[in-house]
């Protein structure tokens, strides 16, 4: 095996690897240990060197048994989930990889001693023709990721049609190459360069879709972002009316002794049709105004009092209790309806689903310096951790998930953090936050 070959080789085991790495990112969730960059590529390139290793036998046979099992390895490493779902997917991706290997030798028409027969000791016959096949898996792999709906790196179909125009233009010029005749057989340095030429056209098309897609990401979360910011507006202005609401209560309640002296001297002088006109110009309707009064803190009071109205509209148990004490710090009111009004709405969604209750609890911990809200639901169905926390595989995507992302953002902001528990199908989230004395 020349230099040639075992460049070639190296070259197919670090895109190989790649391909099913970031197939895998699309659906599953990379593990906490391997998020540090000197873990991942530490990991990385230590299954390069085995899978090199492995393809330096020259024995098409092992490497076809060996592979899956190293690929399989590095990924139960590199990913959290299920190990039965992880293997169905590692089989999906080694079909896609001999599927777009075998369509390429019908393609090129290569012979099969060299296709078939040694996995690398004829590599370099056919340099050019074994790149232009990465970027032919490279293209299949991105358009797998486009079709299940689970994909983390979906993008719109008309965007992504876009994009594909690269690649698929790329490997035209790769293929076109081989048929028209081109021959570096007597010159071994212009191989090398075609080589290399060859390598960077395949990294600067992986780079370029890899830019697009975080792209199309950013752009889809900025557009969830809005739509979240305008429903946190939407609901302080809520959050808003009810605590006028509560302020003219309050009012009124303040006044009531005035108002039954009132009502006593006229009873006293037998004027029932004032009486009458007076409780008529109050307008008085508690039972259809009734609010409940948890705590000072109008915002907290506000939210509570409005996902109370609407549990009993679902006949929802809605048991809530906030510490006398509590205090909230430097929070903003924006920022509390953020975290508490996420969690509620979450906890409410989960509650309604098994026809069950939601119970809130907002205290003080370590003589005050914590402020903690804890919020506890019965939820049906499997729960998997997703990188905003515990998401329902049955609940609706987008905004809910945006939702808990900010909650996250906004109680890291404050130096605190948010935590999710379950047991026996009871869910249970858990914000602490600082406050500075």
């Amino acid at each position: 095996m020349d230099d040639l070959d075992k460049l070639i080789a190296l070259i197919s085991c670090v895109i190989e690897l790649y391909f099913v790495y970031d197939f895998f990112h699309a659906f599953f969730q990379k593990r906490r240990t391997i998020e540090r960059k000197v873990h991942f590529w530490s990991c990385f390139l230590i299954n390069i060197g085995i899978l090199y290793g492995i393809n330096g036998f020259g024995n098409s046979k092992l490497n076809l048994f060996l592979v899956p099992i190293i690929y399989l390895i590095f990924l139960s490493i590199c990913f959290t989930g299920e190990f039965y779902k992880k293997l169905v997917y590692l089989i999906f991706s080694c079909v896609l990889i001999i599927g777009s290997e075998f369509l390429f030798v019908i393609l090129l028409e290569i012979p099969g001693d060299l296709a078939g027969k040694s996995t690398v000791k004829n590599l370099s016959k056919i340099p050019m023709e074994i790149i232009s096949m990465k970027l032919l898996t490279y293209i299949l792999f991105s358009i797998a990721k486009q079709i299940p709906k689970k994909s983390r790196f979906k993008m719109k179909t008309s965007v992504f049609l876009q994009f594909l125009i690269v690649p698929i233009t790329s490997f035209g010029i790769m293929l076109l190459a081989y048929y028209a005749g081109m021959s570096f057989e007597k010159n071994t340095k212009i191989k090398v360069a075609m080589v290399l030429c060859y390598t960077l056209m395949i990294i600067g098309n992986i780079l370029i879709f890899f830019v697009f897609s975080r792209y199309s990401e950013e752009m889809e979360a900025s557009i969830q972002q809005k739509l979240q910011i305008a429903k946190q507006q939407l609901e302080l202005n809520h959050y808003e009316q009810i605590t006028d609401m509560n302020h003219k209560k309050d009012e009124f309640i303040h006044n009531i002794s005035h108002y039954l002296k009132t009502i006593g001297e006229l009873l006293r002088e037998d004027q029932k049709g004032t009486i009458f006109n007076i409780l008529k110009e109050l307008n008085i309707e508690l039972e259809n105004n009734e609010t409940a009064m948890y705590c000072d803190i109008p915002v907290i009071n506000a939210i509570l009092s409005e996902k109370r109205l609407y549990a009993q509209k679902y006949r929802l148990t809605f048991d809530a209790y906030v510490e006398p004490i509590c205090t909230i710090g430097a929070i903003t009111d924006m920022d509390m309806i953020t975290v508490l009004g996420n969690l509620l709405d979450n906890a409410l969604r989960a509650a309604i689903n098994c026809n069950s209750y939601v119970q809130t609890r907002i205290f003080m911990q370590n003589e005050g310096h914590f402020c903690v809200i804890k919020i506890v639901n019965p939820y049906v169905g499997n729960l998997d951790r997703k990188e905003s926390g515990f998401v329902s595989t049955k609940q609706e995507e987008g905004i809910h998930g945006i939702g808990i992302k900010a909650v996250r953002k906004v109680v890291e902001r404050q130096g605190g953090y948010l935590e999710f528990f379950t047991d026996q199908n009871i869910f249970t989230a858990v914000v602490v936050i600082p406050i500075e004395g």
